[in-house]
């Protein structure tokens, strides 16, 4: 795959001192109320002063008011963290003694929490350098200790990602490369993709599957939902009419930095054309709407899912054509990766076989191994295991 796995993840930082953000300012004293200043574009970063304060700097990049600089420090001495609202990227940092309110969002909603947490920290530390020398069971130090040390070591809880899925990680957040990433049940797809969303901005990463309920597991839509073109069977000409008719899609197209799809072996190659795809002279959506000739209008691409699961759903009349069919396929995707590992199992020889049923081609080996099997008695205190099967009318006969 060409990456080096000894780079750092983005996935695994515990402390996070910059941010680069949506900034508002507000003003909130009721006797003089200055403007509200709003920034899409801003960097906040976590230092001390000579004095070993607490300072928070705001750089606002292309914005400044008669109230507020483009470059400014504000001392934390007093401050309030408010932690509402990091899922979706969103965050404030009131400070009493200059009567505002810093709030933020878009937000990668993993580095904003650990930017918050960050900031905690050092005030707990700060208080505890202020408490009276008397207090010898927790001194300054041993908080510091204290604190470090609970966000150095990683929760039991937490899952840790292997070597060629932090590299998904780093070509989707460090080198923003339009990406694919694919791989059999069990190597952790999902799990990467929550990892991405994490630390992207919230407001312009906008989530998307080809079903709904695929959609519902990521807290996103579907594609066809956030396309606004309808199902598909239209031609380029009437799916940019149809989007240009909506104004909120065309407000989500132009905010999107960062388009999300899951599920992708389930879209066909004729809608994934009519969202990218230039016809003659009619622009295609995404580049259309957002007035970039760039594949997508310039939105990085992640996407994701298994050509070798469910296929795409297409009338009887109508050709199967995958998605990487699409001539607007090779225009867009600058990277593929492929996941080999399999981490929801141990038994080595089950995944073979189960790689082997994938792929439609099993050994002799194999075959003997399923073949005997057959006579399993899987009851278990009265209770008959449910039959799996690919249609619901199968499904039905066998399980009622």
């Amino acid at each position: 795959m060409g990456d080096s796995v000894a780079e750092p993840s983005p996935s695994r930082f515990t402390y996070c001192y910059s941010l680069e953000c949506s900034v508002r300012i507000e003003s909130t004293s009721t006797e003089e109320k200055k403007p509200t200043l709003t920034a899409k574009n801003a960097t906040i970063t976590l230092g001390r002063n000579a004095s070993r304060q607490i300072l928070l700097q705001v750089e606002l990049n292309g914005g400044k008011s008669r109230y507020y600089p483009a470059f400014a420090s504000y001392s934390l001495a007093d401050c309030i963290v408010h932690q509402q609202g990091i899922g979706h990227g969103k965050g404030s940092i009131e400070i009493p003694s200059r009567k505002m309110v810093v709030q933020l969002s878009n937000c990668a909603p993993r580095r904003l929490n650990v930017f918050l947490k960050s900031l905690q920290a050092k005030i707990d530390i700060m208080n505890a350098e202020c408490k009276s020398n008397s207090n010898t069971l927790c001194t300054p130090i041993s908080v510091k200790r204290q604190v470090m040390a609970s966000d150095d070591q990683p929760s039991k809880h937490t899952i840790q990602l292997s070597d060629e899925q932090r590299a998904v990680i780093r070509a989707a957040v460090q080198s923003k490369q339009n990406l694919f990433f694919t791989g059999s049940a069990g190597t952790g797809k999902s799990l990467i993709l929550r990892r991405i969303i994490e630390l992207l901005p919230a407001s312009t990463t906008f989530i998307t599957a080809a079903t709904g309920v695929a959609a519902c597991h990521l807290g996103g839509v579907t594609l066809h939902s956030f396309a606004g073109i309808g199902v598909g069977g239209l031609s380029t000409k009437q799916s940019l009419r149809i989007a240009n008719s909506k104004k909120n899609i065309i407000k989500q197209w132009r905010m999107c930095s960062h388009l999300i799809i899951d599920e992708i072996s389930m879209v066909d190659a004729e809608y994934f054309t009519n969202i990218e795809y230039r016809n003659n002279k009619f622009h295609q959506v995404a580049r259309s709407i957002r007035g970039d000739n760039r594949p997508f209008g310039g939105i990085q691409l992640i996407i994701t899912g298994d050509f070798l699961q469910l296929p795409p759903v297409v009338k009887n009349t109508e050709e199967l054509k995958f998605c990487f069919e699409s001539p607007a396929w090779n225009r867009s995707i600058q990277k593929i990766i492929i996941l080999e590992q399999v981490q929801r199992q141990t038994d080595r020889k089950f995944i073979s076989i189960l790689q082997q049923i994938r792929m439609g081609r099993c050994n002799q080996e194999a075959i003997d191994c399923l073949v005997r099997t057959k006579d399993n008695n899987l009851i278990s205190e009265g209770i008959v295991p449910t039959r799996l099967c690919t249609h619901t009318a199968d499904a039905d006969k066998l399980n009622c």
